[in-house]
């Protein structure tokens, strides 16, 4: 995938200054991945920092940040790996969440531990209480007058 224009225009947009190298262009509002235009389609930076300096990323692996930072494009903090094992590495992996996304902890009485098809999932009790509540109270209102 070498490409002379886009090689100078992404290490442009890189800051090495210590051992992280930095994407200082756009990135993931959302994962914090940065993002590059490549032939008109968005594609995650450190993906193409792999394949500039290392080359192609094998079929069905995916690129395990060493570093834990997202924003790293350095092709030797990245392993290729399958996705079970990237996740298996993934600080938030085999429940290291200890609460919920409002702060509540996933412990004691708060814990509900539910065995669906995809297997054991935690739910935080507070969480689900106060969806209930939204719920018991739309299906409560009064239908709105057309």
């Amino acid at each position: 995938m070498y490409d002379p224009t886009l090689s100078a225009r992404f290490w442009r947009k890189v800051a090495q200054d210590g051992d992280c190298w930095l994407w200082t262009a756009a990135k993931d509002p959302r994962s914090g991945y940065g993002r590059v235009r490549v032939h008109g389609k968005t594609a995650y930076a450190h993906r193409i920092a792999y394949e500039l300096m290392v080359g192609n990323i094998p079929d069905g692996l995916h690129l395990d940040h060493l570093c834990r930072n997202r924003a790293c494009v350095n092709p030797y903090h990245l392993d290729p790996v399958t996705p079970l094992i990237n996740t298996q590495r993934s600080p938030i992996a085999h429940g290291a969440k200890t609460t919920c996304r409002y702060g509540h902890p996933y412990s004691g009485d708060n814990l509900l531990i539910v065995n669906a098809a995809t297997g054991r999932r935690r739910h935080c009790k507070k969480c689900q209480a106060a969806a209930v509540r939204r719920w018991a109270a739309r299906k409560a209102a009064p239908p709105v007058a057309s």
